[in-house]
């Protein structure tokens, strides 16, 4: 039992030192620092100016009014946006589609999803049961109509004074 402990306990630590190199200093690798704010925002929905949340309130309340109208404080200065130069965002995982044109909101789901992350393969075990099951669900739609007619009759009788005394029926089914 000690003896699988150890050896286990060394092939992690080996595996970690080797792999993960916890102890190998390595400094970030420069993206394009040559970029301007509006090449960057040509690529991507986020950018420094909307990410930061000090800058896009201060966008949003000094140099706009209430109504979201410039000031005249800008004076050249970059707004936090999206597409729209006029309306300040705050750049939120999951808001994406606040910052582009319906025409462009397509370029949000391209990539999103990587093969090695467990939802991918949920989505994908999940559809393929969907589409086995889809014969026998076509089978159950005209059960679910019978019944909805069943629900409507039972509401009918109801409203026709079926221990109706002055108060109106809500429908049973919406």
């Amino acid at each position: 039992m000690g003896v699988a402990f150890v050896a286990s306990f060394a092939l992690w630590s080996g595996c970690y030192h080797f792999f993960v190199r916890p102890f190998k200093e390595t400094d970030a690798t420069e993206q394009d620092a040559s970029l301007t704010v509006a090449e960057a925002k040509m690529h991507r929905v986020y950018d420094w100016l909307n990410c930061n949340p000090v800058f896009a309130l201060k966008c949003r309340y000094y140099f706009q009014d209430v109504g979201g109208e410039d000031q005249g404080l800008l004076r050249g200065h970059p707004l936090a946006c999206g597409e729209n130069p006029a309306a300040v965002r705050f750049y939120e995982i999951g808001k994406e589609y606040l910052f582009l044109r319906v025409q462009r909101q397509y370029m949000i789901e391209y990539h999103l999803s990587n093969f090695l992350e467990p939802d991918y393969w949920t989505d994908i075990g999940s559809s393929g049961v969907a589409r086995m099951m889809a014969p026998l669900l076509a089978h159950l739609v005209p059960v679910k109509t019978r019944l909805k007619s069943a629900y409507e009759q039972v509401d009918l009788a109801y409203r026709r004074g079926v221990g109706n005394e002055g108060y109106s029926s809500a429908p049973l089914i919406p």
